[in-house]
């Protein structure tokens, strides 16, 4: 943590002997906040992946060998990107896995037991703000498991460090500051809620592009990595999109602070404690104490070639593990939702 704390670490028993970071409670019945987040990825992304739309079109092209190609979601939340992957390419199969239940049917599951069932059945494997949840000593473990399922990886997630509005690292802020340099309340709070020392540089980041760039199974020469910047509180400058990703943050980010709460008060935080961070947090939030970024990041490894897929991609080999497993697929004939009206909630930020 940024400061050593004397407080007691969820004496309530509502942490997660699983190895995620947040309880289980905290968990649950999040699902507008995390389709909130997917408009983020998308706005950021300009679509669903990293990749070109003609890549992703051509790997998941229906062949002679793959005729239904199928994709999986781990950490699928709400269920929201299988649901715009499925209306993209209705003939694709795709199926969402995850620690907590969402609707229509998934496979439930957590990636800490390991994704055997999975390798080699699916032409692309996605998995977005996962790993920053999953404890430290796990993270290195639950990369290698997410190298082997598929043709296409794509991990995305929270970068660590919070800077300002020239990029620069904001230090995690302290309850007594030592001088007048800035600081982050953000950086602060999320150290405190991960329980770690405050970061000099990414951490996540690196730990994803080493274990990709050590596993035997990917091909090194075909990584890739970009580090994007989210305004939070203000509309970015010269960030494409900035206002509207701007907009967004603040309101996800406020969602974020009103949770930390609630994970404080289970640790024994004092509320007068919890009180005093949540009013420096949510100033900054928005904006009125300075300009701060979120800084997320994605790293993706290219794709097997139609001759170099497995057999075992065809999907009757899936079903068949379905019927084995009886776990339900995420798969739509029609898929239909109604996004999120972000001038709804706009008034938040008032």
């Amino acid at each position: 943590m940024s400061q050593q704390s004397d407080f007691p670490d969820d004496p309530t028993g509502s942490a997660e002997p699983d190895g995620y970071m947040l309880p289980a409670n905290l968990r649950k019945e999040d699902h507008d906040r995390l389709n909130l987040q997917h408009e983020i990825w998308r706005t950021l992304l300009n679509g669903l992946c990293p990749v070109s739309k003609t890549e992703l079109d051509d790997l998941l092209k229906p062949t002679a060998a793959v005729p239904i190609p199928a994709v999986l979601d781990v950490g699928c939340g709400s269920g929201i990107w299988c649901l715009d992957m499925a209306h993209a390419y209705p003939h694709a199969k795709v199926v969402g896995f995850d620690l907590t239940q969402c609707s229509p049917s998934f496979v439930q599951g957590s990636v800490l037991d390991g994704l055997g069932q999975f390798y080699g059945k699916f032409a692309l494997v996605h998995w977005r703000t996962v790993l920053i949840h999953i404890a430290p000593d796990k993270q290195m473990w639950a990369i290698d498991e997410l190298s082997e399922p598929g043709g296409l990886l794509i991990i995305s997630d929270w970068d660590e460090i919070f800077v300002d509005e020239h990029r620069k690292r904001l230090p995690a802020a302290k309850d007594v500051p030592d001088d007048e340099a800035p600081s982050s309340w953000m950086a602060r709070i999320t150290n405190e809620i991960f329980k770690r020392d405050d970061p000099m540089d990414s951490i996540l980041r690196f730990q994803i592009h080493n274990a990709l760039q050590g596993n035997a199974v990917v091909d090194k020469e075909s990584l890739r990595m970009s580090v994007y910047h989210i305004p939070v509180g203000w509309d970015g400058g010269d960030i494409e999109n900035g206002e509207t990703l701007g907009k967004m943050a603040t309101i996800d980010f406020l969602d974020v602070s009103a949770r930390f709460k609630l994970v404080f008060a289970s640790r024994g935080v004092p509320a007068n404690v919890i009180e005093n961070w949540a009013h420096h947090l949510d100033s900054e939030i928005r904006g009125e104490r300075q300009r701060i970024m979120s800084r997320p990041e994605t790293e993706w490894r290219g794709t097997y070639s139609k001759e170099d897929m497995p057999e075992s991609l065809f999907i009757d080999e899936i079903d068949h593990w379905y019927a084995t497993a009886a776990a339900g697929w995420l798969h739509f004939s029609n898929p239909n939702r109604h996004r999120m009206n972000l001038a709804r909630d706009e008034s938040r930020l008032v």
